[in-house]
């Protein structure tokens, strides 16, 4: 449930989110943040968290919003 919320929230429940014990959580905020919130990412233990929050820091791999699912 709480993935579900991290994927509709408006950026300042995203931010706290990012923080959650549960990695899916924090994987789920990851679109719903501003980018300057995700270089603490950089160390999450998930792979696929940091992954994620890498690809969105960076330039080559950035999606419009209009292009995003």
């Amino acid at each position: 449930m709480r993935a579900l919320v991290a994927e509709r929230a408006l950026p300042g429940l995203a931010i706290a989110l990012l923080g959650d014990p549960e990695w899916w959580v924090r994987l789920a905020a990851i679109d719903n943040v501003p980018p300057e919130q995700l270089a603490a990412l950089a160390d999450d233990p998930e792979p696929e968290v940091r992954a994620a929050a890498l690809a969105r820091l960076s330039p080559t791999t950035a999606v419009r919003p209009e292009e995003r699912t």
